[in-house]
């Protein structure tokens, strides 16, 4: 789905389908910085940056034209030829390399040009991607042994005790049998009870 987005949004910032480069993740890439027919002054102090854009710009290489050599910001970096013509290889290209490189020529900070834009698109997992899923897997798997151990507490511990509190109040109860009884003297016929009950003639 990240690798969608991807190529949505940098297929639009496209200025055309030769500058727009597909590669796979850990494959090389070369990018050309030339200022010819786009960049005509020259002296001493003219230099070219390679910008990459996605989220954030930040240089990639960085060339003055006093100097000899290139100062690439990054170690998969490479740089072959000369100042005004070059070539910049990208190695080990991951999915966090996607996104808009321009070439940029100026002197001093009045003139400034762009003179060679690539759209590239890495597609591939990100790096981060097998760590997350390893990660989540663990949680996973951490989550289901609390789960187990809590049963096992739970029915080793609070039910015995739930069994002991229901035994005690069962001691406790009082026995029925005297209500019981009463009952029984309550409901005698009223045959029987005229019989006990001696008359007055009896007692004359």
């Amino acid at each position: 789905m990240l690798a969608y987005w991807v190529i949505v949004l940098l297929c639009h910032r496209a200025s055309s389908a030769e500058n727009l480069l597909y590669k796979e993740s850990g494959e090389s890439v070369t990018l050309r910085c030339f200022s010819e027919g786009c960049f005509q002054r020259t002296g001493p102090d003219v230099s070219v940056k390679l910008y990459h854009e996605f989220i954030t710009r930040h240089e990639v290489l960085y060339w003055y034209s006093r100097s000899h050599e290139s100062s690439p910001r990054k170690r998969n970096v490479q740089v072959e030829g000369v100042f005004i013509s070059h070539n910049v290889t990208i190695s080990g290209l991951t999915v966090s390399d996607s996104g808009v490189y321009t070439c940029v020529y100026s002197k001093g900070r009045e003139y400034q040009s762009k003179c060679n834009e690539y759209t590239l698109v890495v597609r591939g997992r990100p790096p981060c991607a097998e760590t997350q899923t390893v990660y989540r897997d663990c949680l996973i798997v951490s989550c289901f042994i609390v789960a187990v151990l809590a049963i096992v507490v739970f029915f080793l511990l609070i039910i015995p005790k739930v069994k002991k509190r229901l035994n005690r109040r069962r001691q406790t109860c009082p026995e029925f049998t005297v209500y019981e009884e009463m009952t029984r003297k309550s409901f005698q016929p009223a045959e029987a009870a005229e019989q006990s009950t001696p008359s007055k003639y009896e007692l004359a």
